[in-house]
């Protein structure tokens, strides 16, 4: 499955942040991971743009790989591809469960008293927490929680249902978020992050995004997921576009030999993963990539 190569080349220079620059790279690009909220939706947005849709029908139409990396559910994330959603690949809950081709590649979850045990953890954490717990049927919050399951189904178009112990439910739990309140700087947001790392030591990861603190089993990463991807395609690390903004797009920005970009709002983090080479939006470069493709 190799192909010729395009104009030989290296990224640019770790400490000078490119905006929009498509470098020369030694490959053809066959796959792009884009991360969605921050990354491919704007803030606030709960719908990919259609000009993005319709560009990403050409790159899939000329042969190119896609796969959403996202914190959300694998549900959610096929309504927002629309008529492209069974042509693409799906990285979601962070990392923690894989689908190719309408079926699960990997899947990584909590064991129940690990769960438990953070889940009681938040509890405490707020008179009133606003817990999502992520399975593979299903994400659930707690029962009288109307705020929370209002805002899930309603804004962010999530399969949700209420249940009257979170610790109980039956099904495989992937991932354990609640939202942070108020406007964070990053310095603040590091300070909450290094407080629930000490209280949670080994027993999971902890990532932040668009305000959201997201707790995941430890083997669970967006990076682990692409390697297995990429392996199962039969490509090469060097032959990936890799986009995202936050902490938890770290571990497939950082993969070595990726083409990776941060947003140029991104997190520091995500920046320094992304070895300095930013873009103001993923489109941008994915014209350029397509353009690279079909010459």
């Amino acid at each position: 499955m190799n192909e010729p190569p395009v104009n030989p080349g290296t990224p640019p220079d770790s400490e000078r942040c490119q905006v929009d620059v498509l470098p020369v790279w030694p490959v053809r690009i066959r796959l792009i991971a884009s991360d969605l909220d921050g990354t491919l939706l704007r803030p606030q947005e709960q719908a990919v743009a259609p000009q993005n849709l319709e560009l990403l029908a050409r790159w899939l139409a000329a042969g190119g790989g896609f796969v959403a990396a996202s914190g959300r559910q694998y549900a959610n994330l096929r309504r927002l591809f629309g008529g492209l959603a069974d042509r693409i690949s799906y990285i979601a809950e962070n990392g923690s469960l894989l689908y190719c081709d309408g079926r699960i590649l990997d899947c990584v979850s909590f064991p129940d008293p690990v769960a438990q045990a953070i889940i009681a953890r938040l509890c405490q954490s707020s008179t009133r927490p606003h817990i999502v717990l992520s399975g593979v049927r299903q994400a659930y919050c707690q029962a009288g929680d109307e705020e929370i399951l209002s805002y899930m189904r309603e804004v962010v178009g999530f399969d949700i249902v209420p249940v009257p112990d979170l610790a109980a439910v039956p099904d495989q739990k992937l991932k354990i978020s609640m939202p942070l309140s108020g406007e964070l700087s990053d310095q603040r947001v590091d300070q909450i992050l290094a407080e629930w790392r000490r209280q949670a030591g080994n027993s999971a990861r902890l990532t932040y995004a668009n305000g959201w603190l997201d707790l995941i089993p430890p083997a669970a990463d967006k990076g682990r997921s692409l390697r297995l991807l990429v392996r199962h395609f039969g490509i090469s690390l060097q032959e990936t576009a890799v986009f995202g903004d936050s902490d938890n797009d770290c571990g497939m920005l950082a993969l070595p030999q990726v083409l990776a970009y941060a947003m140029s709002s991104a997190r520091p983090l995500a920046r320094q993963a992304a070895r300095g080479r930013c873009c103001s939006r993923p489109e941008v470069v994915w014209r350029q990539l397509l353009a690279a493709r079909l010459n």
